[in-house]
């Protein structure tokens, strides 16, 4: 594409947007990656030794394991953004450093690699299940009523006498 003098501001402004638009995912991504983390290291602390039944188990681990994928597809995601932007930088300076006029002309921009996208969308679908895990375990764990146990039980037998004065 020839750069030229009336398509300039429509071209500096097309990349104006798309420089906000990728700050702002960027931003919003890292900030549901802290989130996902505290709440990751909340549950394993939080999470008492034994699971009141096998139900609530699974509910537990696929919270546990849609939270940390979720985690693991999102930097995978935000490192997409670094690379794209420094593979940006490098191919611009080679272009405003080229002694050639017909090669200064045009600037070619890679598209990023296909495992990028396919991150960018396992980051959304385990955020999904994440979510609704998490809802899930609270909803089912709130529901289950733990048995009293045994020792737990009083006695019919004992009398309680208060003093009479």
């Amino acid at each position: 594409m020839q750069i030229t003098k009336d398509n300039r501001d429509d071209l500096l402004s097309l990349v104006e947007t798309m420089k906000e638009r990728n700050e702002k995912e960027y931003d919003w991504t890292k900030q549901v990656i802290v989130v996902l983390s505290t709440i990751l290291g909340l549950l394993i602390a939080l999470k008492s030794t034994s699971s009141k039944n096998e139900i609530e188990h699974i509910i537990f681990s696929v919270a546990i394991l849609s939270n940390a994928l979720c985690i693991l597809s999102g930097l995978i995601f935000l490192h997409r953004e670094t690379a794209t932007l420094h593979s940006l930088i490098q191919k611009y300076i080679t272009y405003i450093k080229s002694p050639d006029a017909n090669r200064r002309s045009e600037l070619i921009i890679s598209a990023p690699k296909r495992y990028y996208d396919i991150s960018k969308v396992f980051f959304v679908i385990f955020l999904f299940l994440s979510v609704a895990s998490l809802i899930s375990f609270a909803i089912y764990s709130d529901q289950v009523q733990p048995k009293p146990l045994p020792s737990a039980k009083l006695s019919s037998s004992y009398k309680i006498e208060l003093p009479t004065p």
